[in-house]
């Protein structure tokens, strides 16, 4: 193991404060599993109103419950790694500058790389283990339906791919920062430009390309066509 990551989390999970927040994020993120559950049963319960309640239309409900379901974890995810991971990088780099104690790793046999990916590996440690211990509540949107392991498996890459490109930003910026204050301010800056980027992509992508129509929707509109011929015929 890398010893500068591991001399970090020695010192980061030594306190009673690591399980104290694990726990009370678990129960964060069953709670909104939770939620997330009540709103798209009810938003799928009045979409089926004029729609029959049996067949079809409950698969295409339930469906819609576990994309909801599934869309609501990963974006908790993504806010907890937004909010955590540019405070742990921030200080990596500069807090060793603070400490006086950066030119003692520089001595060291360890190379840069080393040294800077230790330091990467300690900020993302954190954030991993809150989030790998909310990953069984991902079984949930799958037994509900709608959702594959495959859909799973992707979201859970791009929460790994968002918290290394934020860990890694922030800890640019605690190389290059001179106070720790400088850096913690600069990598939520940093942060909000790459939210505020991924939006506008969004945006762009919603208003120049035609959505297309889901399973789920195709199912509940054919519905309403045979509905309809009965009631005519």
């Amino acid at each position: 193991m890398n010893p500068v990551a591991r001399r970090e989390l020695q010192e980061r999970f030594r306190t009673i404060r690591s399980p104290l927040v694990l726990s009370v994020w678990v129960l964060a993120a069953g709670i909104v599993t939770f939620l997330a559950f009540v709103v798209a049963s009810n938003s799928a319960s009045n979409q089926l109103d004029n729609v029959s309640a049996s067949g079809l239309g409950s698969i295409a409900a339930a469906s819609s419950i576990g994309r909801f379901v599934l869309h609501s974890l990963l974006l908790g995810m993504i806010v907890a790694i937004l909010f955590v991971v540019p405070g742990q990088a921030a200080v990596a780099v500069v807090g060793e500058k603070e400490r006086q104690t950066l030119q003692l790793l520089q001595v060291s046999q360890l190379s840069s790389w080393r040294i800077i990916f230790g330091k990467l590996w300690s900020a993302l440690a954190y954030i991993s283990l809150l989030l790998i211990a909310t990953t069984p509540l991902l079984v949930i949107p799958v037994l509900l339906g709608g959702v594959t392991i495959g859909n799973v498996l992707a979201g859970l890459g791009m929460v790994a791919v968002t918290a290394v490109m934020v860990g890694a930003v922030s800890l640019w910026v605690s190389a290059r920062a001179s106070s720790m204050q400088g850096a913690v301010l600069g990598a939520y800056v940093w942060t909000v430009v790459i939210v505020i980027g991924a939006m506008g992509l969004l945006i762009a992508e919603f208003f120049l390309l035609e959505p297309e129509d889901t399973g789920s929707t195709r199912i509940v509109a054919g519905l309403q066509r045979d509905e309809g011929r009965e009631l005519y015929s």
